[in-house]
Parts: C-alpha cells; sequence; structure tokens
C-alpha cells in the first residue's frame, strides 16, 4: 500500500496498544515504524528484476521483522524520556515490543492484499502472497483510520487529554484507544469485504468463460475506486483481458484476446532472471519483441499495452537470430495511453 495507508495504519495500531501510556507521541512512533518495511526500496540493486521482486521480500518477512521486533523495540524503549510515560507503571517493555511488533506485521499483512507480491516467509522459498483484493491506494481503506488520528490529535489540542498523570487523563486516552480501535475493525472490515467482491467477479468470469476459455489461471483485480473490475485470464499461450463494474453486474464481462509469444523465450528460459519474473507474477506475464528487444510484462499491474512493469530482458541478433540475455535488465518507462484510459472507464 502507498505510504500514508501505511503510516496511517501504523499510528492508529501503536495508539490502540500504547496511547493509554504515551499519549500522542504514540501515534509518531507508529507512523515511523509503519512505514520502516519500505525503506528496503533504498537498497541498491544492479538488475532492475532484482529490484522489482526482492522489494517486499526480506523487509516484509515475518520471520525478520519478528526477530528484530525485540531490537528495535529495545532501543526505541531505552531512548524514550520518561517524562512521555502518563502513567510510568502502566508502561512495560513487553507492551512496548508488542505494539512495535503489531505495527510492522500489519504493514506486511496489508500489502499481501495487493497484488504486488509479499514474501512473508522469506527467506523460505515459497510463492509471494498477492491476494490483489485492493488497489495500492484505497481511501475507502485509510480514510477511517485518518479520521480517528485527526480526532485524537484535536482533542489533546482542545485540552481534553491534558499531559498529566491523573486517572481521568489516562481515561480519556483510553477512550481515543477505543476510538483508534474501532477505525481499524472499519478498515478490516472492509478489506474483508474485498476479498468476497473479488471472489464473487471471479465467479462471474470463470462461468461466463466455462466451456470456450477454460484457463489455467484467473485473477480479479480492482482499479482505483474498487467498482471497475479488471479480470485477467490465463491458457497456454494466449490471455483474456475483460472489465466488470459492480454497477452493471448484469451486462456480460466483454473479453479480448491476446497473444503470449513464449517461444522468443526459449532461447534464454533457463536463465535465472526469467525463471524469477515468472515466478514472481504468478504465471500472468506477457512476452513480446520490440525492436530486437525481449520484452516481458507484469500482466497484473496496468491494463493492456500499458503495463507498469515491463522488462527489456534479452535480444536478438539481426544477423544471426540468436537471443542473448541483457545485462543487466531494464525496467522500460511506463506511458500512459488516454484514449485506451478513456476507453477502459468507459466500462462504468
Amino acid at each position: 500500500m502507498d505510504s500514508l495507508t501505511q503510516a496511517a495504519l501504523g499510528a492508529t495500531v501503536a495508539y490502540a496498544v500504547t496511547g493509554r501510556q504515551l499519549g500522542r507521541k504514540s501515534l509518531l512512533i507508529g507512523a515511523a515504524l509503519g512505514t520502516l518495511p519500505d525503506l528496503d526500496v533504498l537498497f541498491p540493486y544492479e538488475d532492475a528484476i532484482d529490484s522489482f521482486t526482492y522489494h517486499r521480500s526480506w523487509s516484509h518477512s515475518y520471520l525478520v521483522l519478528t526477530v528484530i521486533t525485540p531490537i528495535v523495540s529495545f532501543l526505541l524503549y531505552r531512548g524514550i524520556p520518561k517524562s512521555w510515560l502518563s502513567i510510568p507503571s502502566l508502561m512495560t517493555h513487553k507492551k512496548f515490543m508488542l505494539m512495535v511488533w503489531l505495527v510492522l506485521i500489519t504493514h506486511v499483512m496489508l500489502d499481501g492484499f495487493t497484488v504486488y507480491g509479499t514474501q512473508v516467509w522469506w527467506p523460505i522459498p515459497v510463492d509471494p502472497v498477492a491476494i490483489g483484493s485492493i488497489f495500492i491506494i484505497d481511501p475507502t481503506f485509510t480514510l477511517p483510520l485518518l479520521i480517528a488520528i485527526v480526532y485524537v490529535v484535536l482533542k489533546f489540542r482542545s485540552g481534553s487529554d491534558p499531559d498529566s498523570n491523573s486517572g481521568s487523563g489516562s481515561d480519556v486516552k483510553k477512550g481515543f484507544s477505543y476510538a483508534c480501535s474501532i477505525a481499524l475493525l472499519i478498515s478490516v472490515t472492509y478489506l474483508m469485504a474485498t476479498v468476497l467482491i473479488q471472489k464473487r467477479v471471479e465467479s462471474v468470469a470463470t462461468n461466463q468463460l466455462q466451456g470456450s476459455f477454460d484457463s489455467d489461471a484467473l485473477i480479479a483485480l480492482p482499479t482505483p475506486g474498487g467498482i471497475l473490475w479488471r479480470v485477467i485470464a490465463r491458457k497456454d499461450d494466449t490471455y483474456l483481458e475483460g472489465f466488470y463494474s459492480l454497477l452493471k453486474r448484469n451486462r456480460p464481462i466483454s473479453f479480448e484476446s491476446f497473444e503470449i509469444q513464449e517461444q522468443l523465450l526459449a532461447p534464454v528460459a533457463d536463465n535465472r532472471n526469467i525463471k524469477r519474473i515468472k515466478w514472481f507474477t504468478g504465471g500472468f506475464y506477457n512476452v513480446s519483441e520490440e525492436n530486437g528487444f525481449l520484452i516481458v510484462s507484469d500482466l497484473r499491474m496496468g491494463i493492456e499495452a500499458q503495463y507498469v512493469f515491463r522488462f527489456k530482458v534479452a535480444r536478438r541478433d539481426s544477423e544471426s537470430g540468436d537471443v542473448a540475455m541483457v545485462a543487466p535488465t531494464e525496467l522500460l518507462r511506463f506511458y500512459p495511453d488516454m484514449e485506451r484510459i478513456k476507453w477502459v472507464l468507459g466500462h462504468y
């Protein structure tokens, strides 16, 4: 998910756990921790496919985050001035460590509901989690969290929660913790609803294609707003793309068919990069040739002919016809086609 959502999620989780002891300062700590796993983008990789497939790997691993939680929590807990604690006796290192762990783990769990693969069990070689039921930016999920944060901040400023060690001050902070918990419950309920909607759209698409295109793999993905869903179905060297609107549920999905030129990759099929991108995309990839270069695209992110992740992976010799890998691979620039986008929006 986007950084704002992850910061808001981290802030509300942190306040729900330690708000009674830390007050609004727990919002700042939680927001910072909520963005921590995404700092892996600062690590440079020479190869574009490595940059693509190692994002959300070690930094988003339940195992790694669980191991580093005691270290992170110890450093933060020791560094917090005791004057920050409204009721020092209620704050224990164990509770603070629980807050740190929950903020980091919920970051990873939320990312798993997007279609960009999250390697939650790294370094165990299992498939990335990529449920794909929620778009990478979804205000419906984020808004309840932001409202809770704004509510807490404004109440602090209005003096409803004075910086004191009084019992009344603690009770008010406890009420704010409930507000954050309610916001989390609303957002999580919405998240679960997106999964149910996704399964419904996939069921509609599967039933419609039954007998005419029995796909090996099919997935429904939301476009921004969550009203229009994009359906991708793949079988052998062909894939279909169609759009389904929740506002026009009785209208059949109009699918377009496209060819996957898989045979182009035959000379380099055993290359590590080729195998890795096939694995990471879960089989939803396209192969094409442009100006003598072999291009592999991730079909899950973008729309036909406008995919966000397109990689120049190999080059064909114009004279001999031999194909050799390009080193390092290159991420091609994304250029939106407004006419195609308008056509897609017409499916609403």
